[in-house]
């Protein structure tokens, strides 16, 4: 795995989720944070005609707390969080969180 430190270049705004209102979910105010970015937010079809949304893929720094359902911006585009994933490197250590947004 690569070394991650001075290497998260992309502010995203993270609204984290802070639970249900009645009208649907409530959030937090939003907070810029850095991270990678691996993947786009493309919309294609299938060749059987369904659309599909690849969702974006971001790495943030291990101790960045991103909950599902929060709702993340890049670029001028919202997305939601559908996981949120520490992934560990040698030894169990903790590396870097893996961020899922469709």
């Amino acid at each position: 795995m690569r070394a991650l430190g001075a290497a998260f270049r992309v502010a995203v705004e993270v609204e984290r989720v802070a639970g249900n209102t009645g009208d649907g979910a409530g959030f937090n105010a939003p907070a810029t944070e850095y991270a990678n970015v691996k993947g786009t937010r493309n919309v294609r079809r299938t060749p059987q005609g369904t659309t599909v949304v690849d969702p974006y893929v971001l790495e943030f720094a291990h101790g960045v707390d991103v909950p599902v359902g929060s709702r993340v911006t890049v670029d001028g585009e919202t997305a939601i969080v559908e996981s949120s994933e520490l992934v560990r490197g040698a030894f169990g250590v903790p590396h870097h969180r893996e961020v899922r947004a469709l």
